[in-house]
Parts: structure tokens; C-alpha cells; sequence
């Protein structure tokens, strides 16, 4: 399931006493502007153990307040966001939470294949922050399989640094304060 949300992230602010000028190109060339994004940005590692109570995902959302939610899980309960589905993803909408669900979006139903490896699937990530409106992160990934986790801590940060121009991209897995 890919799920982006309709919110309306830009609008034109226009200065009617500016309504009647045009703008000429420099040096008479016309060109397509760039702009930098190079920025830092943060990626979180979740355990589903970590977060199974709706007090745990409430303190991601406060404190990181992801921008988007990657599921790395072949069964994506969401029972620790709210108390049913529409729920959770009214959450995520009022919260500008992307929610993407990883093994369902490419069809996986077992980890024992190689598509369940980010490898894989972290070129669909990357291809899916290229064609959203707001790319930058905080990102969060779920996962329920510790192997899958661990080998995206090291395959999913150059294909997010290289993607999103970022100078920096800070990693880190999140523990639940009562396992800790």
C-alpha cells in the first residue's frame, strides 16, 4: 500500500502591485533554477517490539515527527497507532505522515526472498521520495525482522544521502524506554 496525502504544501502569494512586470532573463538567456536541499535529515530504525503500545508511536510522533513511514513488515498491523486502520491513517494525515507499506507495495509474503532485503526494495524508497512533492525527511522504517533491520542500517543511508543531496543523514534505532 503507498499511501501520500493531498495536502497542498505550496501556494503563490502574488503582489497585485507587481501584476504588470515581467521578468527578464539575465544576460538574455532564459534558465531553470536550482535550488540546494542540502541539508541533514534524520533515519530511525523501529522495532515493532518497541513500539506495540499507542504511548510509544505517540513519543515518536512528538519527539522525531516523521515526515514519512516506511513499513519494512510482511504484516502491517497497525493496532499501536490507533484503534483501527482509518484511524491510524487519519493520524498520519493530521500528523503530514507519509505512510508507505514496503512489502506490500512490491508484493513480498516471506522474507526468505531476496526482494525482502534492502537491496531491493531501497530503490523503490528512493523512487518514491523523487516523485513525492516533499522528499525530506525525518524518515522512520518498521520492521519486525531483526536481519532485515540490521542490513538496512548499512544499505539504506548512501541510497538516501545520494537520492536527497543530504550532507548529512543521522541514523539511529529507537528502544522503547520500558526494554531498555
Amino acid at each position: 500500500m503507498h499511501t501520500l496525502s493531498t495536502r497542498d504544501h505550496l501556494r503563490l502569494v502574488s503582489d497585485s502591485s507587481r501584476k504588470n512586470q515581467t521578468v527578464k532573463p539575465v544576460n538574455g538567456q532564459s534558465e531553470q533554477l536550482t535550488f540546494s536541499f542540502s541539508e541533514t535529515s534524520e533515519m530511525t530504525f523501529v522495532r515493532e517490539i518497541d513500539i506495540l503500545r499507542t504511548n510509544e508511536f505517540s513519543f515518536i510522533i512528538e519527539n522525531i515527527k516523521p515526515r514519512w513511514l516506511f513499513d519494512v513488515r510482511i504484516t502491517p498491523r497497525l493496532d499501536f497507532v490507533a484503534s483501527s486502520r482509518a484511524k491510524a491513517f487519519k493520524l498520519f494525515e493530521q500528523c503530514q505522515i507519509d505512510y508507505v507499506d514496503i512489502m506490500g507495495a512490491i508484493g513480498v509474503e516471506t522474507y526468505n526472498k531476496e526482494e525482502s532485503f534492502p537491496e531491493y526494495w531501497g530503490t523503490l524508497v528512493t523512487s518514491i521520495l523523487k516523485e513525492a512533492e516533499i522528499a525530506r525527511g525525518p524518515y522512520v522504517f518498521i520492521f519486525d525482522n531483526e536481519t532485515i533491520l540490521r542490513r538496512s542500517q548499512y544499505v539504506l543511508p548512501p541510497l538516501m544521502m545520494n537520492m536527497a543531496n543530504l550532507s548529512e543523514l543521522r541514523t539511529s534505532i529507537y528502544r522503547s524506554s520500558e526494554l531498555k
